[in-house]
C-alpha cells in the first residue's frame, strides 16, 4: 500500500494556506480533517483504493436535507446548477445534499487544496440559503 503521508502533508499545507491550523482540524481517523469556514462544515479526506491503484483527495460540505415537497424541481435545480459550477458539484447521499470536489492526489499542490477549500466553501455559502428559502430545505448537520 502506498504511503499517504506525503499527501497528508500537502493537504495540511493547503489548510494552512487557507488560514487554518491543520492540527486543530485533524480527525480521529488518519487522512481526515474537519473544519468550519463561516457557517459551513467542511470535510477533507485522502484515501487509497488499492483495487484501482488510485489515491483520492476530496473536500465536501453538507448543505441541506432533501426537501419532502417539490423534490423534482429541487433535483432539476441541482442539475442545472451543476452545469455552471467549476470543478465542484452537488451530490446527494442518503437524505442530504452536499457540494464536493474529488480528484486524484497525483500532482496535488497545497495551492490546489486551498483553492478547493475556497471553492467548496463559496458554493456552499451562496447556495445553501437559496435552497432553504426556495425549497424550504433544512440544514444538514450530520456526517455519515
Amino acid at each position: 500500500m502506498e504511503d499517504l503521508q506525503k499527501y497528508y502533508q500537502i493537504v495540511e499545507e493547503g489548510i494552512r494556506l487557507a488560514g487554518v491550523d491543520p492540527e486543530l482540524c485533524r480527525s480521529q481517523t488518519e487522512g481526515q480533517w474537519n473544519l468550519k469556514r463561516a457557517e459551513s462544515d467542511m470535510w477533507i479526506d485522502v484515501w487509497a483504493v488499492e483495487e484501482e491503484g488510485n489515491t483520492y483527495f476530496q473536500v465536501m460540505s453538507p448543505l441541506v436535507s432533501i426537501p419532502e415537497e417539490n423534490t423534482e424541481a429541487f433535483y432539476r435545480e441541482l442539475l442545472d446548477l451543476n452545469y455552471q459550477m467549476v470543478a465542484a458539484c452537488f451530490v446527494t447521499f442518503k437524505q442530504g445534499v452536499y457540494v464536493k470536489i474529488t480528484r486524484e492526489v497525483e500532482h496535488l499542490t497545497p495551492e490546489e487544496v486551498m483553492l478547493c477549500l475556497s471553492r467548496v466553501g463559496h458554493y456552499g455559502q451562496i447556495f445553501e440559503g437559496g435552497f432553504k428559502k426556495k425549497f424550504n430545505a433544512g440544514k444538514l448537520e450530520h456526517h455519515d
